[in-house]
């Protein structure tokens, strides 16, 4: 009886086991994400302002050190977008309340993925957005693992979201398909003969109804 006990705790735990990483995944993005958007943004932009004032407390310095001055604000003032584009990018639970066509724009910059200009989109909000981010970052992360590829773009159709990159990584992303969806249907192919990979993210109408 001992170990028939000591099985089932084992079943129950190795079951549980993914959905306990899936749930502490979820909660380091949104520290992280907390982290970004609420203590290194803030920080860098009292920094520029502190920049700023200086330079207007000295405006007769030589012309070469204004120039760095201007220089290293317009560095700062691109680190505070980069770090507000991240605190979105890595938070999926983000799409929920900026939509998913500015969220897949916003994860795309982030990991330097061509979006064409789209007239459509999928509308799919909350749930429905927020589960295609987090597929959108595991695949980005994937990327990211392997060296990053520039060759990736990702389409906003009216039904559905294509991510399209070059070479042939069906094996890389089959976790990514494997995760169980509530809201899309998610089809994996490669395409040999132009040595490319798609992921496309169909909207399951029937549910969305």
């Amino acid at each position: 009886m001992a170990l028939t006990r000591d099985a089932r705790e084992r079943g129950r735990r190795k079951r549980r086991t993914p959905v306990a990483k899936l749930e502490l995944r979820r909660v380091e993005q949104s520290w992280l994400s907390r982290q970004l958007h609420d203590d290194l943004g803030p920080s860098l932009c009292a920094a520029g302002l502190q920049l700023s004032l200086l330079r207007t407390e000295t405006a007769d310095i030589p012309a070469e050190c204004a120039a760095a001055l201007e220089n290293v604000q317009a560095i700062l003032e691109r680190a505070v977008d980069l770090t507000r584009l991240l605190s979105y990018s890595v938070n999926p639970g983000c799409a929920a309340r900026c939509g998913l066509r500015d969220m897949v724009r916003m994860m795309a910059r982030s990991f330097r993925v061509e979006v064409p200009e789209a007239e459509t989109a999928p509308r799919a909000e909350g749930p429905a957005a927020v589960e295609l981010a987090e597929q959108l970052l595991d695949s980005f992360l994937l990327l990211e693992a392997t060296g990053g590829e520039p060759k990736t773009r990702v389409l906003l159709l009216e039904d559905s979201v294509v991510l399209d990159t070059a070479g042939r990584r069906q094996e890389e992303f089959l976790p990514v398909t494997q995760r169980p969806l509530r809201h899309w249907h998610c089809e994996l192919r490669e395409r040999p003969r132009v040595n490319r990979t798609t992921l496309k993210w169909s909207l399951d109408q029937v549910r969305e109804k």
